[in-house]
């Protein structure tokens, strides 16, 4: 039997992110390389690596809803603390990252951004 990974108060499951799609005042941030943004990522997401996480902090309202996400999950799980420490008061982690979204919500992925 397969036990059932519990989910921590900081992280966020793919019906509530999807919720949050269209809501004011929340930001996905994508953490992965560059490329891969470009490539294709989360509708109306924004990159921010470690070059951009001071001007993105610094234009972000610290009340906002951020929704981190990288690869599977793994990376932005520890960027919660990060994003945290910046002053940022509602921050979480997209289980399973980008690529279990990917799968599950293709309609709200975009591809080739410039």
């Amino acid at each position: 039997m397969r036990r059932r990974r519990r989910i921590k108060p900081y992280e966020i499951d793919h019906d509530l992110a999807e919720l949050w799609l269209h809501a004011e005042h929340r930001y996905f941030v994508d953490l992965r390389d560059a490329q891969s943004f470009r490539f294709s990522a989360i509708m109306d997401a924004v990159h921010v690596c470690h070059e951009s996480l001071a001007a993105f902090c610094a234009t972000t309202p610290k009340n906002a809803d951020i929704i981190l996400y990288c690869y599977n999950g793994s990376v932005s799980r520890y960027a919660v603390t990060t994003f945290q420490r910046q002053g940022f008061q509602h921050v979480y982690s997209l289980i399973g990252g980008f690529e279990a979204w990917r799968r599950r919500f293709p309609e709200y992925t975009q591809r080739a951004i410039s």
